[in-house]
């Protein structure tokens, strides 16, 4: 495990500080909205009418940049789909604890975190993924390796296997979240 981290430290470092940097813009954001905005997100998280249906958003991104990740396209738009993803859950923790106070924290727990957690600690995986098959792409095209198709292809199945699992996973929590009435 020891040798797995210090082989990915880099990597590591990088989701560490994409994800400190966009939970804090998501924060910042939340703050300099006006009043009236502030006060219609109160209001409709309290009369839960807020969009928590990440199921189509989250297939079609990644299935995009999948694809894209073999033109080398896909590595910054994973970037970019990851950073607004945590951007998502710094406002949503912001406009919780701003709406229910100290009972937010609960609430977070429940609406947020569990709908989001697992799958975001999944797209790090896949965004993982996608750097490796833009790196073996890379590596063929200049080194005209064939062994790297193999190790393509190995990389996409499992990318593939992580969209399902992610998609599974919000099927999951769009039909138990409901459950969890504010």
């Amino acid at each position: 495990m020891q040798k797995l981290l210090l082989n990915h430290k880099k990597y590591i470092i990088f989701i560490i500080f994409l994800s400190v940097v966009s939970l804090l813009i998501g924060f910042y954001y939340f703050n300099s909205l006006d009043i009236a905005l502030k006060t219609n997100i109160a209001d409709n998280i309290k009369n839960n009418t807020i969009n928590m249906n990440f199921i189509f958003k989250d297939l079609v991104a990644m299935s995009t940049i999948i694809v894209t990740s073999f033109f080398l396209i896909g590595l910054p738009l994973c970037v970019i789909y990851y950073s607004y993803n945590i951007f998502i859950i710094g406002f949503f923790i912001k406009a919780f604890l701003i709406t229910y106070k100290s009972k937010g924290i609960i609430y977070l727990f429940i609406y947020v975190l569990i709908n989001r957690l697992l799958p975001i600690l999944l797209f790090t995986i896949f965004m993982y993924k996608v750097l490796i098959i833009s790196k073996y792409i890379v590596n063929y095209i200049f080194a005209k390796n064939k062994c790297l198709i193999e190790k393509i292809y190995i990389n996409c199945r499992k990318s593939v296997f992580i969209i399902l699992f992610i998609t599974l996973i919000n099927i999951i929590s769009y039909l138990l979240v409901p459950l969890f009435k504010i």
